[in-house]
């Protein structure tokens, strides 16, 4: 009687570290995106809601963009480490340069935090991720 064939042991090892590695996949891609995209923000802006769609893209920790809300589209720069984000965009309004920060946490397809105003106001922000 012989002994039924098998694969070497180094196949056998390799064959189950390249299934490990397809199965955490899934998980990476996720981490890695959870910043990156296109999110629909809401905050209170002086006494008028303020409904912005914000275009995060994520490259070594750093953050680049668009803000588009009503007055226009403007360009936006930040950071983001792990779930945290932190983006600064200049709005014109009229010829009057306003700054606005935006610091929020990341929870899956939710973004919450805060949004200064120049330092003239401030306001809690929630956003979704777009469809």
């Amino acid at each position: 009687m012989t002994a039924a064939w098998q694969p070497p042991r180094l196949f056998r090892r390799f064959v189950a570290a390249a299934a490990a590695l397809l199965a955490a996949l899934p998980c990476w891609a996720a981490a890695a995106s959870g910043v990156a995209g296109t999110w629909n923000l809401s905050f209170d802006a002086m006494g008028r809601p303020a409904t912005p769609k914000v275009t995060l893209a994520v490259a070594d920790g750093a953050v680049t963009g668009t803000y588009a809300g009503r007055i226009g589209e403007f360009p936006l720069t930040g950071t983001t480490s792990d779930n945290q984000v932190t983006f600064d965009v200049e709005l014109d309004m009229m010829g009057t340069k306003v700054k606005m920060q935006f610091t929020g946490t990341v929870d899956g397809d939710t973004m919450a935090g805060n949004v200064d105003m120049a330092g003239q106001a401030a306001s809690a922000f929630k956003g979704t991720r777009a469809p």
